[in-house]
């Protein structure tokens, strides 16, 4: 999937206002607490009200998951220019998530909160199109790196791949569950390390 074919959906900017006080809402309490009761009584309007830019709280939710899919593609756009090298252009866009999280951490107890998604074929979908992308562009700079002999033929792409993002989403995982505890930043940049060491022939 290429940077053209996702559609970007521009928010006005009192659903952004929305959109944050719901992301700040989660950081406060849980991912549970988002309800457009709780979220109407902290922006301070009514339930109606809120409603008239949403639909409901998993519109919110899809809202926020876009922000996310709008960020991942800047990050490819910004890969465009950096040098020719598709292993410098994968460590870029491996860190670049660590980045994202690092600045927005309860971003993540959305994009992994499995359960949120298991009642909603939109959330899932949202969740899924961000998985492929990423996906996607690693595969193609894969390819790349073993065609310029960077990286190891001996492992499978879909192996690789999933080493690659198996890894990015367990240290998530990890930080999520001691609460953001770490240099999710830091950690990333040790992983990749070790990935490096592993991939390159």
């Amino acid at each position: 999937m290429t940077t053209d074919e996702v559609v970007r959906k521009q928010l006005s900017s009192r659903q952004k206002h929305i959109v944050d006080a719901a992301i700040q809402l989660i950081s406060e309490r849980s991912i549970q607490e988002l309800t457009i009761k709780n979220l109407s009584a902290k922006i301070g309007v009514t339930e109606a009200a809120l409603y008239r830019h949403f639909k409901g709280k998993m519109d919110i939710l899809l809202a926020i998951l876009d922000m996310f899919r709008n960020h991942a593609i800047q990050v490819h756009e910004q890969v465009a220019v950096l040098p020719d090298d598709p292993l410098l252009r994968i460590e870029f866009i491996f860190l670049s998530h660590f980045r994202s999280f690092a600045g927005n951490p309860y971003l993540a107890d959305i994009v992994f909160s499995e359960e949120i998604f298991q009642n909603d074929s939109r959330l899932a979908e949202a969740v899924h199109s961000i998985m492929r992308m990423n996906f996607e562009i690693f595969r193609e700079l894969i390819h790349e790196g073993r065609k310029r002999g960077q990286l190891r033929e001996d492992i499978q792409i879909e192996e690789m791949l999933l080493i690659l993002v198996g890894s990015l989403r367990m240290l998530v995982t990890r930080w999520r569950l001691e609460r953001f505890g770490f240099d999710i930043e830091s950690k990333g940049k040790t992983m990749w390390n070790a990935l490096k060491t592993l991939f390159q022939t």
